[in-house]
């Protein structure tokens, strides 16, 4: 039995694609007074899983998601959480290479954290699928790059703050003060957003900042993912996708020999391994393989 709780209006199709063929509630969202992004509720549902067998979707960090990820560990309910993808756009909008959006789905998790191989042959097939140029250069890993000038600190944005109960300003205070014991380089601070918390996107493409960036510090940023795609070593914390090709934030004193890591390559496997297409949510392709039935 899968709960499929709806987190905005555009999040209800591909729940229901993934729930496809199989039993299913629905419950639609509420708000309620309070932030606006984080506080939800969902009417229906009282707290509690009382079928058999239930596994739980949702989608996004904000909008009371946070509760659902409590409940669902406190009571060993399996989850799958919806985002948008590492690779290939946003997930409301088809990606021009592919024709269809693509979607993060992990299990029982927010982020890819773990390497797995058996990613290599699904990696392969999108790449076979693929005819443009410049997507597939962004699935192509780029040299280790050993002679940036700066550091970029990615900061997480107020909604990630959030979920994890922290503050932006006193987080880029304390990464810039110990970097700074370490390294005469610039420093350029990154926000998501131009007013720090939900404005517009940045003008200024990532990859023109990464071009003589030396290293960069992020808190799960996927910033993270394009900078090690580009060769751009990481420093991030256990909660990013770049976790286990990146040193840690408590790795700070070694900004200056940072992680060239030999497992990157394995890693990009893992990432498309963890992202799919509409098409295989709707199929059951996507169920299927993160529950391992396919290589």
């Amino acid at each position: 039995m899968l709960y499929l709780f709806n987190t905005k209006r555009g999040t209800r199709k591909y729940l229901e694609e993934f729930a496809k063929g199989r039993d299913n509630k629905f419950f639609d969202f509420a708000e309620i007074d309070g932030p606006e992004f984080y506080n939800q509720h969902w009417p229906m549902w009282n707290g509690s899983f009382p079928d058999e067998n239930v596994e739980v979707c949702f989608q996004g960090i904000i909008r009371g998601t946070k509760r659902l990820k409590v409940a669902c560990e406190n009571n060993n309910i399996p989850y799958y959480y919806f985002d948008q993808p590492y690779l290939f756009g946003n997930e409301y909008q088809p990606h021009p290479a592919f024709g269809q959006p693509w979607y993060r789905i992990i299990k029982n998790n927010v982020q890819m954290i773990d390497i797995d191989e058996r990613h290599k042959e699904r990696f392969e097939y999108v790449k076979s699928m693929c005819t443009d140029k410049d997507t597939l250069d962004k699935m192509t890993l780029k040299d280790w790059k050993k002679d940036g000038q700066y550091i970029i600190i990615i900061p997480p944005s107020q909604h990630t703050a959030n979920w994890y109960d922290m503050e932006v300003e006193p987080w880029i205070e304390n990464i810039t003060a110990e970097l700074k014991k370490y390294t005469d380089r610039p420093i350029q601070v990154r926000y998501k957003f131009t007013n720090r918390i939900h404005g517009k996107r940045n003008a200024t493409p990532l990859s023109a900042d990464l071009k003589n960036c030396f290293a960069m510090v992020s808190w799960h940023s996927m910033a993270a993912c394009e900078a090690l795609i580009a060769g751009v070593p990481s420093f991030a914390s256990e909660h990013s996708p770049a976790n286990r090709v990146s040193y840690s934030l408590n790795d700070l004193d070694k900004i200056e020999t940072p992680l060239y890591s030999d497992l990157r390559e394995k890693w990009l496997w893992s990432l498309i391994g963890n992202q799919f297409m509409l098409s295989e949510i709707t199929t059951d392709y996507a169920y299927n393989y993160i529950n391992g039935a396919y290589k």
